[in-house]
């Protein structure tokens, strides 16, 4: 165990203090520990590291920590595992619900594989045991975490920077697409006798290419920007709405099995779902297509399924993942893979769900949403 050198002075602070750097440029490190020997050995250690590039302060309880973590005035924190009736990893937790994403490192007076695990899942930065630290293992600890931390919050801006690049592009391209699709549908409405079918067709397919893009666009937006997303919910057929998407995307031999069914959504986002699982199904599944309409208790529940080979073993669980795809079937191109992330997302915001299964030998996306106005509140109450 560590020796405590003779001669340190205690400087424990109060949650009005300290601020993150000092007049000489050190980085500002915050101890969390209710023993202040525990302090003590640790401020001779940072007393040790060359050139002193770190300052540390010490607070001894939970609810100090928390004031200093709300204040955002450290650049890292040395939080102790044992903090009385709540853990280190309690607090961890706490401080990334409050977004502080400052680096925490947990400490502990003893090696513990269980709760270096469940700090590391926890957010904590590193893991260490005070019983075998050292000057050059807490500098190396410290330095790494800071490091890590940097880049991260450097990965996130060019991310924000992307996403609103997309979003800009998108609403770009939105309008000058939704003209293209009016005048697509406005001519075939026109030329609906006395030409040639194969002028309808070329028609009929600039139509559908114009609506798949623009599908792709509204993908985007809510990709960009999935906070902004609004939904506005109301009462619709789902029926006629999975029916009208099924000829919009020219499925013949599609058929649409079920009842009338009600639900209360949002029809631009509950269409663009639909889209998006039998784009889905046509591209990944097999060749034969089934669409089941059934009523779940107060939910309204459509299930799209296929006969394909579903996804490889083990990837079921990052099927919702962004920019996720299991690759090509025959001569399909491969997506982006954004519709079953975007569905889930805006399956949920109106109060419902998307889920997928594998159940005898079949594919199944099963999407969910409030029967009724009532159903929704409900669902927003819980």
């Amino acid at each position: 165990m560590l020796q405590r050198s003779r001669g340190s002075q205690v400087r424990a602070i109060e949650p009005t203090m300290p601020k993150p750097n000092t007049a000489d440029g050190q980085i500002q490190v915050l101890m969390v520990d209710d023993d202040e020997d525990d302090y003590l050995l640790t401020l001779d250690l940072f007393g040790s590291i060359a050139g002193a590039p770190f300052g540390l302060e010490w607070v001894a309880t939970y609810p100090a920590a928390l004031e200093a973590i709300r204040r955002r005035e450290y650049a890292v924190y040395l939080i102790d595992y044992r903090l009385g009736e709540l853990t280190g990893i309690d607090l961890l937790r706490e401080a990334h619900d409050l977004g502080c994403d400052a680096p925490m490192i947990i400490l502990t007076g003893w090696a513990n594989p269980d709760v270096d695990r469940d700090a590391l899942e926890a957010g904590a930065a590193d893991f260490l045991d005070k019983s075998n630290l050292n000057s050059d293992r807490l500098e190396r600890s410290l330095r790494y975490s800071l490091d890590r931390a940097e880049s991260l919050r450097k990965l996130e801006q060019e991310i924000a920077s992307k996403d609103q690049f997309v979003a800009s592009v998108s609403h770009e391209l939105r309008t000058p697409l939704t003209a293209v699709l009016g005048f697509a549908e406005l001519l075939r409405e026109e030329l609906a006798t006395g030409v040639p079918a194969e002028t309808l067709e070329m028609v009929d397919l600039v139509a559908r290419q114009a609506q798949y893009a623009a599908n792709i666009v509204s993908d985007l937006l809510v990709t960009a920007a999935p906070t902004k997303v609004v939904v506005n919910p109301a009462p619709l057929d789902l029926r006629r709405l999975v029916e009208e998407a099924v000829a919009d995307l020219g499925l013949a031999g599609v058929a649409v099995n079920g009842p009338e069914l009600a639900a209360y959504a949002d029809t631009d986002r509950v269409m663009q779902i639909i889209r998006n699982l039998l784009t889905n199904a046509v591209r990944y599944g097999g060749n034969h297509i089934d669409i089941g309409l059934n009523v779940d208790g107060d939910l309204a529940a459509i299930e799209v399924s296929d006969d394909g080979a579903g996804v490889h073993d083990g990837e079921d669980g990052n099927i919702f993942d962004a920019y996720h795809s299991e690759g090509t079937t025959g001569a399909q191109p491969g997506a982006m893979g954004l519709g079953l992330t975007v569905s889930r997302t805006l399956a949920r915001l109106m109060g419902g769900d998307l889920e997928y299964e594998r159940s005898s030998g079949r594919t199944v996306f099963r999407l969910t949403l409030p029967g009724s106005a009532e159903a929704a509140d409900s669902d927003r109450s819980e």
